[in-house]
């Protein structure tokens, strides 16, 4: 008790009390001034000792294999098989694979399909969409083909034929934040945006439209109090899935 009371003293006194004020405003004041270098991880190995044997196995499995990161671009349309639509995909697809910093990139533009040789017997291997279809026989043939692929139908391309997703594989040590606005920035000059990210990640506007109450009309706005992005939707899980995958549209 002695000590608390001498320490109850001593704090308040006048010239020690401002002291601590003094302190606790320039430590306040450093800590703000700091804030500007916060940067935003999402990568969980990096709260992870890298001295930890099985962390450093799975760096060198990464290291030896390729990386693991890897970004989902989502394109939404009315129509994947029409095919302006398939040519604005074939390019995007080409320059993505074009970027420095990108082993791979995948999407319904160039993935690889097994057909049967019907000249020589055997299976071939060649693109699923050797050349962009012309006339209505041609994209019927296409769609009938791909819907048909299981490993296409929920992976590459929707249930419905209204969305692809472009797959693009990072190169090991690549800057997810670097390859992101690179992708981001290619994407956009092939396809308008419609769900912007920030700095490559979600946001709150990334789904949420503050303008929104400045152009909708009062019924539109009444049915959309949180100004979600795309409304109206049927049920919520029809709005998870746009903001979780159509971020190009």
């Amino acid at each position: 008790m002695d000590t608390m009371k001498a320490f109850a003293h001593w704090i308040s006194n006048r010239s020690v009390a401002w002291t601590v004020v003094a302190v606790v405003t320039i430590m306040a004041g450093a800590g703000l001034f700091q804030l500007r270098n916060i940067q935003q991880d999402d990568d969980i190995l990096a709260f992870l000792p890298k001295e930890n044997p099985d962390v450093g196995l799975f760096y060198d499995v990464n290291k030896r294999f390729g990386s693991l990161d890897l970004a989902l671009v989502g394109v939404e349309t009315e129509d994947v098989f029409d095919p302006a639509f398939l040519g604005r995909l074939k390019r995007v697809t080409k320059e993505l694979k074009d970027i420095s910093g990108l082993d791979h990139v995948l999407s319904l533009a160039n993935v690889v399909d097994f057909r049967p040789d019907l000249d020589k017997g055997g299976i071939v291997t060649a693109p699923t969409i050797r050349t962009i279809p012309k006339t209505s026989e041609e994209i019927r043939d296409l769609r009938a083909h791909v819907m048909s692929k299981d490993h296409l139908v929920g992976n590459l391309v929707s249930a419905d034929a209204k969305a692809v997703q472009v797959l693009c594989f990072l190169a090991y040590g690549a800057d997810p934040r670097e390859m992101a606005a690179a992708i981001r920035s290619k994407v956009e000059e092939v396809f308008p945006q419609a769900w912007p990210l920030q700095d490559g990640n979600i946001t709150c506007q990334t789904c949420h439209d503050v303008l929104l109450p400045m152009k909708a009309d009062p019924l539109l706005q009444s049915a959309n109090p949180a100004f979600l992005r795309g409304a109206p939707y049927e049920t919520l899980s029809d709005f998870c899935f746009a903001c979780d995958c159509v971020v190009f549209n």
